[in-house]
């Protein structure tokens, strides 16, 4: 089994509201890497193994974006994204894929996906989707202006 180092602990200023990040990802290493690339970045994370798990956690916590991989069990990536769509429509969705990004485009589009990145992808690609994703959310321009991210304290 793989060893990963531990992400470096951020802590936000306790009455900050860091965005929210959900991360659907069957394959847990890849599903935790993710999660700490995001939080060393500064957002929060929350973590679904599969489909089910992602479209009740988007019932539940109301996320800021989702990153979405299409290969889930228990309910296909693109089938999660169609009822996240009905529950969340302003929800941007990063898709994440093994396939050629081309080929994804059309489903994608149709279902409103922001962005699809194919694996393997760099950090600063999942990065970029994930602010540019953010900036287009109904309210972002509001919740910049008004900073809504207060300063970040890296924990010991």
């Amino acid at each position: 089994m793989a060893r990963f180092l531990p992400c470096a602990r951020v802590v936000a200023h306790p009455d900050s509201r860091r965005p929210a990040i959900l991360i659907a990802e069957s394959q847990p290493e890849l599903r935790n890497v993710l999660s700490c690339v995001l939080r060393d970045a500064a957002y929060d994370t929350a973590l679904a193994a599969d489909g089910i798990e992602a479209v009740s956690a988007v019932m539940r916590m109301s996320p800021d974006l989702l990153v979405l991989d299409l290969h889930l069990a228990r309910l296909d990536g693109l089938v999660a994204l169609e009822v996240v769509r009905a529950l969340a429509q302003d929800l941007p969705v990063v898709l994440i894929s093994c396939l050629a990004a081309s080929s994804l485009g059309t489903a994608a589009e149709r279902l409103g996906a922001f962005a699809v990145l194919r694996k393997p992808f760099r950090n600063a690609e999942l990065l970029d989707a994930v602010a540019r994703g953010l900036a287009q959310r109904p309210g972002a321009k509001e919740d910049a202006a008004a900073g809504a991210r207060e300063p970040l304290h890296l924990a010991p």
